[in-house]
């Protein structure tokens, strides 16, 4: 779940310190049972992670992701590393606010698969494929006078499929 200690601590460092808050909570048990609901919530939505990959060769050592270059055909020399899926959808793992035009999107999608290429040992991304995407999201209430609610919410996303390779030579 977690893919190295730095991103347990900070979880779990904000997780004490909500601990602490609950227990100097004064307004009372109401208080206390929202803030322990929201616990599984804010974990789930903190252990979402927008990029994911297969392995499909050997793992190198890590890599800083400026060194990782995009290819639109593969070199002549290559190692296939991993099949890795990015997107442009919010993640407070890595979070982005710049990301309202599609270009923006894949500009967070192309840092994203540098930076999960770069921990594979991988020196180069070749493009599969992208895609947009719209979601669109309903939810209901019901407010303290017994009446009913109904919001809408869309959203746009970009999915990037890349190949990350070693380029030997």
């Amino acid at each position: 779940m977690f893919d190295n200690l730095a991103q347990y601590k900070m979880l779990v460092l904000p997780v004490e310190e909500l601990f602490e808050l609950i227990n100097k909570c004064k307004r009372g048990r109401k208080m206390k049972k929202i803030l322990i609901s929201s616990l599984p919530v804010l974990f789930l939505l903190y252990s979402c992670s927008p990029v994911s990959h297969i392995l499909v060769g050997e793992k190198r050592a890590p890599i800083d992701p400026s060194e990782v270059q995009i290819y639109a055909d593969y070199p002549v020399k290559f190692e296939k590393i991993a099949i890795i899926d990015a997107s442009s959808e919010f993640s407070l793992k890595d979070p982005s606010f710049d990301t309202w035009t599609w270009q923006g999107k894949t500009n967070k999608i192309m840092q994203r698969l540098k930076i999960k290429a770069a921990e594979l040992g991988a020196n180069g991304l070749v493009i599969g494929s992208s895609e947009n995407h719209d979601k669109q999201q309903f939810s209901t209430w019901e407010d303290d006078n017994g009446k009913i609610h109904l919001s809408s919410n869309n959203s746009h996303y970009k999915v990037v499929n890349a190949y990350a390779i070693f380029v030997v030579g």
